[in-house]
């Protein structure tokens, strides 16, 4: 949970601040175990002006400033759903291609088209797309999912690779094995440690020599934190 400081300074009241952060007054207000946002069934800190200051009232309860962010420092128990209003994301791929990745023997290789723009993004935020490189604009953890769908040479084995071309970083792959009556479906999960600025390609490699023709795609990258 944040708060803008810049949208939320100042309230009268407790129960100002309750309206504000539209969390309802906990019931239990004798137990020993009271979660951070008990700190509403408290008395308000008197300001000069006879005002409650939330930003000094958050930090006696736990919570400190980052930024024009104020967090809570511990954890948030709820009985109820929290329901988050923004998060950095993107998601896309490409369908209906036939496109033949020209591989060098054992050698990770750029999934990608002549003209570089064979991926695209249907939704992006905190995310974009230049030459088939997703590029994270904001440091943090993220996950998500990548699938391909593929067609190869009988028996040929194909692994595939998130890479971090900015930090040189190689995640897990993933390997599928061919048959040329068939498509062929392999699924990529991810976590990424990133760094703002970081570039991110899908890479693919065959261990035994043959070139993948790559059908379809599909991913989704997700923030989780900071």
């Amino acid at each position: 949970m944040a708060i803008q400081k810049e949208r939320v300074v100042k309230a009268r009241s407790t129960q100002d601040i309750e309206k504000l952060l539209n969390k309802p007054t906990p019931v239990n207000t004798d137990s020993d175990v009271v979660d951070k946002l008990s700190f509403f069934n408290k008395p308000p800190i008197p300001q000069q002006s006879g005002e409650v200051a939330i930003d000094t009232l958050l930090e006696n309860y736990g919570l400190r400033k980052r930024g024009n962010i104020t967090n809570f420092d511990s954890i948030i128990h709820t009985t109820e759903r929290v329901r988050q209003d923004k998060a950095w994301h993107i998601y896309g791929g490409f369908q209906s291609v036939s496109e033949t990745i020209t591989l060098a023997n054992d050698t990770w290789t750029h999934i990608t088209n002549a003209t570089n723009n064979l991926w695209v993004a249907s939704e992006e935020d905190g995310f974009s797309i230049v030459a088939d490189d997703i590029i994270v604009a904001n440091t943090g953890d993220y996950m998500g999912n990548i699938s391909l769908t593929l067609t190869g040479g009988n028996s040929k084995d194909f692994l595939f690779r998130l890479y971090n071309v900015t930090q040189d970083d190689a995640h897990f792959y993933i390997g599928v094995s061919t048959t040329v009556s068939n498509y062929s479906n392999v699924s990529l999960p991810i976590y990424m440690e990133a760094n703002a600025g970081d570039h991110y390609r899908v890479q693919v490699k065959c261990v035994a020599g043959d070139d993948p023709t790559i059908r379809s795609a599909a991913f989704v990258m997700v923030y989780v934190h900071g």
